[in-house]
This record gives C-alpha cells, sequence and structure tokens, in this order.
C-alpha cells in the first residue's frame, strides 16, 4: 500500500463535527509496516481521530480489512487506535461508488462516512496545501491563452507533487469516465500522471486500460490533427470561465458529456463538468475559495485600464518568465502594531533565546520564550495579574496545563483563584478524563507560549466530549504567529460552541515570527564549522573550538552567543536609536535575542503583507516573483549586530543575489568595506557576513564574491580561513573574473537608525 495518502477531514455529526482519518491506496497491496508508520506519525502529531477510514480498490478491500486483523504490527496499532477510533475500510468502484464498508475494530460510527462525499474538500486541500494558485502583483496582471485578463491563474503542475494524492485525483475523476470510453485526451502532459493513475486503478479490476493523448489545449486545438469522437474523453486540467470546453463543443463536436475538468473555479460551476470546484461551500467544501477570480475580457480589462503590465501565457503549461527580482528596503512602518512597545517590556529579561537541535515535536522550538523569566519581572507580572483580574472567574475549578514550560503560569492562576477564595486543580492534557461530564464549571486552558495553537485546539477538540456545557478560557502568556489573518482564525476556532455564549480567548502578548523550523542558520553554522574545521583552526583554533563547543550544546538556549564575535572578539551589541525600539527600552540590558526577534518580526511582517492585496511593501518568495533584501539596508542599519540580524534571519532566497546584477555588485561593494575595515567599528560584522557566504545563506554573482574573498584574503585571521572554505567549496570560483569594488559605502559611525 506505498505509497499511501493521508489527510483529515471534519465532517458535520448533527450539531457536533466527526473527524475522519482518511488513508489512501489507488494501487498495489498493503505494505504493513509503511501503513503502521503512516497511521503512527500522524495520530501521534494530532491525536486519534473519530474514524479512521482506509480506502482501496473495492477488489483489494477484504484482503485489507482481513490484514489489519492478522498482521501483529499492524494489528498493535489497530487495538490501541480503537480506544477511541472506529477503524472502516471501505472499498471503492470503478465509478467512484463506494462498494463497500468493513468494520475493522473500535466503537461504531454514529453514521457511515461515504469516500464519494470528500473528493472535492480533500482535493481543495491538497490545492491549498501546494500553493495551485500563481498571483500577480498590482503592477501587473496576466492575459491567459484564451485572451481573458486575471491577477491570478491556478497552474495544475503545482499540485501534482506526491503520487498518493495523484492517486487520490485519478479515483475523484472516475465518477465522471463512461463506461464505454476507451481514450483520454489531455490539455496538457501534466496530467499524465493523473491518467497513469487512472489507469492504475482500473488495473486492480482487470479493466481495459484507457489510451492516453495530449492535445495541447489552445495551440494544439489550432495546429489540428485530433479526432475526438463519442468514446473519448476530454480532461481539462483548470478552467475559470470554461472556455476552452465550450471551444471543443462548438467547433469539434465533442459531447458535453465526454468533458470534464479536474479543477474549476469560476461563475456557473453548476454547468460545468468538474472533478472539484474550489468554491467555498458551507456544507460540501467549508475551507473553499471565497472570493472567486476576477476575469474581464480583452475589450473591457480594469487591469489594463488601471496600467498594469499584461504579462501574456503561453502553451498548455501556461509558461511565463518570470519578473526579476526586487529589492526590499526596511522601514519603520514595516515593523508589527505595536512591537515597539511589547519589546519594551520584554527586552533585558533574558526570556527569549534561540533553541536548535530540538525534534520537530518538542514545544522548545527556534523562537523560544521563557515566560518564567517574563514573570520574574516586577512590572510584567503587574501586566499578567491584571489580565487575569479581566479574565479568570474565581468559580473556575480546572486548569489544564498545556505543558511543563506553562508550569508557572498555571501556578500563578491557581494562586489568583485562591485568593478569591475559590479552588482549581491544575491537570495534564492528559488528565482531562477527571473532569466530571456532568460537571457545570468553568474550564482554564493555560499555556505559556504557543506557535500554531494547534495544543489549544487539539485540547478544544477533547474537551466537547467531556465538558460539553462548560465555558472554557483559553489564556496564553506569548502568542507567536506567522500573521495576524492566522491569528484571528485561531480565535474564532477556539471560541466556538453551541452553549448560549462563546468561549475566551485571551494572550498576555503577541509576537510576529516565522514558523518554527527544524533547520536554521545556527544548524548550517553547526554543519559548515564542523565540515571545516581543520582549515578554520590554522587561523584561530581556541575561536573555532569554543564556538563548535557551544553549538553543540543544543539543549542551552542561545541568547547572548546567537553572532561570531567582531574580530578583536568583541561580542556584538545593540546601539542606542534602534528604529524598532522605543526610546523607553534598556537598551543596556539587551540581548542579542532580543534584536533577533525583533528583525525577525519585521521580516516576517514583510512576507505576511503577500495575503494583503494593497501591501505595497512586502517579501514574497514564489517561482514568479521573488524578492531579495535590498543592499541598501546594511548601509541604513549600519549597526554590526542588525546586520548579523538581517543575515541570519531572512531566508537564503531573500539573501540570493545570483539573479540581480546590480544588487549582487552593490552588496558586494558594502561587504568588501566592511572586511577591509574589520578592525575598526565599522567592520564587526565582518565574520557574518564571510560566515553567511560561506554557509552559501548569502549568494552573490560569482565576479563579486571574487572581489569580497580578495579582500578577506589579505588578511591573517579567521576571515582570510572562511575565505579559503569558501574558494575549496567552489573550486568553479577560478573561471570567474573577480568585480572591484569602489569605495565602501558604510560610514563610520555606527547609527542603527536609517536615514
Amino acid at each position: 500500500m506505498k505509497p499511501l495518502f493521508d489527510i483529515r477531514c471534519d465532517l458535520e455529526d448533527g450539531p457536533s463535527l466527526h473527524e475522519v482519518l482518511l488513508v489512501f491506496s489507488h494501487r498495489g497491496q498493503v505494505n504493513c509496516d509503511y501503513l503502521a508508520d503512516r497511521l503512527d506519525r500522524n495520530i501521534k502529531a494530532n491525536l486519534p481521530p473519530d474514524e479512521i477510514l482506509i480506502a482501496v480498490p473495492a477488489p483489494l478491500a477484504n484482503d485489507t480489512a482481513q490484514l489489519l486483523q492478522e498482521d501483529i504490527t499492524l494489528k498493535a496499532h489497530i487495538k490501541r487506535f480503537a480506544k477511541r477510533s472506529t477503524i472502516t475500510v471501505v472499498g471503492f468502484g470503478l465509478q467512484g461508488e463506494d462498494v463497500k464498508h468493513i468494520h475493522v475494530d473500535g466503537p461504531q460510527a454514529p453514521f457511515q462516512t461515504q469516500l464519494s462525499d470528500l473528493p472535492r474538500r480533500v482535493m481543495t486541500a491538497i490545492f491549498q496545501k501546494h500553493g495551485g494558485f500563481v498571483q500577480s502583483r498590482e503592477t501587473y496582471h496576466f492575459v491567459n491563452p484564451s485572451q481573458r485578463h486575471t491577477r491570478q491563474f491556478i497552474r495544475v503542475s503545482n499540485i501534482l507533487v506526491s503520487a498518493g494524492e495523484i492517486g487520490f485525483m485519478a479515483y475523484a475523476c472516475l465518477p465522471f469516465i463512461p463506461q464505454l470510453i476507451d481514450r483520454i485526451f489531455l490539455d496538457t502532459p501534466t496530467l499524465h500522471s493523473v491518467a497513469a493513475s487512472i489507469n492504475e486503478i482500473r488495473a486492480a479490476f482487470n479493466a481495459p486500460l484507457l489510451d492516453v493523448e495530449n492535445f495541447r489545449s489552445y495551440d494544439g486545438l489550432s495546429g489540428g490533427g485530433f479526432e475526438f469522437d463519442d468514446q473519448s474523453l476530454v480532461l481539462i486540467s483548470a478552467s475559470s470561465s470554461g472556455g476552452l470546453a465550450r471551444k471543443l463543443t462548438g467547433e469539434y463536436d465533442v459531447l458535453p458529456e465526454n468533458i470534464v475538468h479536474l479543477i474549476y473555479l469560476g461563475n456557473g460551476a453548476d454547468r460545468i463538468r468538474a472533478v472539484c470546484d474550489l468554491a467555498l461551500d458551507q456544507k460540501l467544501n467549508p475551507y473553499g475559495v471565497r472570493k472567486l477570480p476576477e476575469v474581464y475580457s480583452s475589450e473591457d480589462c480594469k487591469y489594463c485600464r488601471e496600467g498594469s503590465f499584461q504579462v501574456h501565457l503561453h502553451g498548455d503549461q501556461f509558461d511565463i518568465k518570470g519578473p526579476q527580482p526586487e529589492p526590499v528596503l526596511l522601514r519603520k512602518q514595516d515593523a508589527p502594531r505595536s512591537l515597539a512597545e511589547t519589546m519594551s517590556r520584554m527586552v533585558g529579561l533574558r526570556a527569549l533565546s534561540i533553541m536548535l537541535g530540538e525534534d520537530e515535536t518538542s514545544r522548545k522550538r527556534d523562537f523560544f520564550v521563557e515566560f518564567e523569566n517574563l514573570l520574574g519581572d516586577a512590572s510584567y507580572q503587574r501586566r499578567v495579574e491584571f489580565v487575569l483580574r479581566r479574565t479568570i472567574p474565581a468559580s473556575a475549578t480546572h486548569i489544564i496545563q498545556i505543558d511543563e514550560y506553562s508550569a508557572s503560569l498555571a501556578k500563578l492562576v491557581k494562586e489568583f483563584i485562591s485568593d478569591n477564595n475559590g479552588n482549581a486543580d491544575i491537570l495534564g492534557p492528559d488528565d482531562i478524563d477527571r473532569i466530571k461530564p456532568d460537571e457545570k464549571t468553568t474550564i482554564l486552558v493555560v499555556a505559556a507560549a504557543i506557535e500554531s495553537g494547534r495544543c489549544l485546539t487539539d485540547i478544544n477538540r477533547d474537551l466537547r466530549s467531556v465538558a460539553q456545557g462548560s465555558p472554557i478560557i483559553f489564556l496564553v502568556g506569548v502568542e507567536k504567529t506567522t500573521a495576524m489573518g492566522r491569528r484571528e482564525a485561531l480565535k474564532n476556532t477556539l471560541v466556538q460552541t453551541r452553549n448560549a455564549i462563546k468561549h475566551d480567548f485571551f494572550a498576555i502578548d503577541q509576537l510576529t515570527l516565522p514558523r518554527a523550523s527544524a533547520h536554521t542558520a545556527w544548524n548550517d553554522e553547526l554543519e559548515f564549522l564542523t565540515r571545516f574545521q581543520p582549515t578554520l583552526s590554522k587561523f584561530d583554533e581556541d575561536r573555532v573550538s569554543a564556538r563548535l563547543g557551544r553549538l553543540r550544546k543544543t539543549s542551552e538556549p542561545l541568547i547572548d552567543d546567537l553572532f561570531l564575535a567582531a574580530p578583536n572578539n568583541k561580542v556584538l551589541k545593540i546601539q542606542e536609536g534602534f528604529v524598532f525600539w522605543s526610546a523607553s527600552t534598556k537598551f543596556a540590558e539587551a540581548t542579542q535575542a532580543d534584536v533577533y526577534f525583533t528583525i525577525a518580526s519585521v521580516l516576517q511582517r514583510l512576507r505576511a503583507n503577500t495575503d494583503e492585496d494593497q501591501a505595497k511593501s512586502a517579501i514574497r518568495s514564489v517561482w514568479y516573483h521573488q524578492t531579495v533584501i535590498d543592499p541598501a539596508n546594511f548601509a541604513r542599519f549600519n549597526d554590526d549586530i542588525i546586520q548579523a540580524c538581517l543575515l541570519r534571519a531572512a531566508t537564503p532566497s531573500e539573501l540570493n543575489y545570483t539573479d540581480s546584477a546590480e544588487e549582487s555588485r552593490e552588496l558586494a561593494r558594502i561587504i568588501t568595506g566592511i572586511v577591509r575595515a574589520a578592525d575598526r567599528v565599522r567592520g564587526q560584522a565582518a565574520p557574518e557576513f564571510m560566515l553567511a557566504l560561506a554557509t552559501r545563506r548569502l549568494k552573490l554573482r560569482d565576479e563579486d564574491l571574487l572581489g569580497v574573498l580578495e579582500a578577506a584574503d589579505s588578511r591573517r585571521d579567521l576571515l582570510r580561513g572562511l575565505s579559503e572554505c569558501i574558494r575549496t567549496d567552489r573550486p568553479d570560483l577560478n573561471a570567474a573574473k573577480a568585480y572591484g569594488p569602489s569605495a565602501d559605502p558604510v560610514a563610520d559611525n555606527p547609527v542603527s537608525k536609517p536615514t
């Protein structure tokens, strides 16, 4: 049963939701170890669902059910999951219909989940997961091969990523394939993988395989040579208007029932045969696309009237040449709202740190907040106590502490309730069964820090079964979110209830930060130093050894040792006047992590701006529109620690100047000046620049990189060692001709405020 595809779906069961974990295979026999691993991974990350639905072609259903009950490995997993989940095998037919449902283990489900009801919502989830839309900017729009003007179009190749997902799409096509069909015409070769999976499913039924041809959309039709008959099915990849289908029926006499779209999003969907209509439908597709794309004719194009440039799409795969990378300059107004105020409370408390080396299931992520350290500050504790007076009723009897890092906040809440003549027990997530179902009380869910909020949604789901009549208050110390829209979506999810008044959600502080990553700039640094330790040790053995030793202590947070020290071994520190902090901030007590969190927050806000249609300044990192950090940022923010933060907080794509000749040349000029001034104040970030080049997080054009290396070669310290490592790692550089940077644009005075 490999490859497999698994996904979770929430189905309505009267007033409540029935959560289904769908495990789908369109071919092959069951690979027991692989299936057990997939189930274990999914349920460990998301908790057990109400039902596990394992879908296979009907001829394989009985064997699959028997294997689940007899295989030693699978049987042990099934028994463990069956305590809370219904285990069902469903066999689907050649027309996509549910042929048989086999109850394997677990409680009887309240209703029979129909596999045939899932394709639209599952394909929509796949589409959104892989980014099926290509979106333009305000300055240009697309003209598709049908000559319709739009700001976005569907690129099906974006979503054809996983063999298991493609197999599910093939299954979803089955109801649209009449029995007499013996050939499929595709409008793009991208769909060959879907057609191949359809034939794999048919093979399981011993049905004749379908011939597959590509007619290359509009371009192919204009060239002629294709003969469509009543036994041919035309599978169109995607459409927002049905124009190609109308052309086929009007000019080539193809029967409407022999045309089907894999993806459709547009007006008149009820008149279009589509495997998946992406549009929002509260019942059938609750997570669908809310707003249909605006599409105009050439004669009446709103975007053309506004001065937008036309980008013409060509061929059956909508090929375009993407715009050149655009530099982004950081400004004070780019910071998230209230960032300066938030940081003024946290700076100097050593509550913010960077972690590395933890696996992705750990709560100790790379952007780590030690809330207990915040509570150690009297001013911050007064802020927390005010929130408690505003949010916590004395009648609360249960406090659910999300994790060990939330203990101090949970204890403070308990003490507050006791001081107000109440009494509350602190429970862990695994102890909620101790709450009596008929107990009418207020339940507090306390988390010191959250990121995605999944820990809260999991608890919320579990509480629905044991405390349906109890109000729930979610109290978060620091909410880390990638964008405010996601924060609002989380809140709206948590507060929903069938009771008279919604639940409550409160966050004491909020920080806009990137999503946690298992691989950071510090992981890159550790790998690089380990690999090149012999070379680097020739220039500064003590320093290299000390840095490696520090990075290998992965359980210790990085607070004031995030960055390489200056060539004179001075630790990088923030100077007065940092534009993203208020004047009342305790600059003298600030840690490197405080500064890094700030820069990371500003960059993430710019990334989040891509979701705002009118955003003038944004960081975009998709193939059709790349943005890079403007080199001018390293001259305007010429405080060494801010430069180091930009180099570590930006993603490699945001520091890739290989396709931007002017920006690459300008940044090479800046870096060369910094390297040459490494013994002075303005050059203290030189090791960080060279390390970024060495780990390839920062990329320049070869001729510009050589100019930087020549400047580093003139030294006798670690900078020269880093240059040698780069040359060793890039033997092809010798073929390039160095570009000679001109005068150093970086001023001697290290002022962190941009002009």
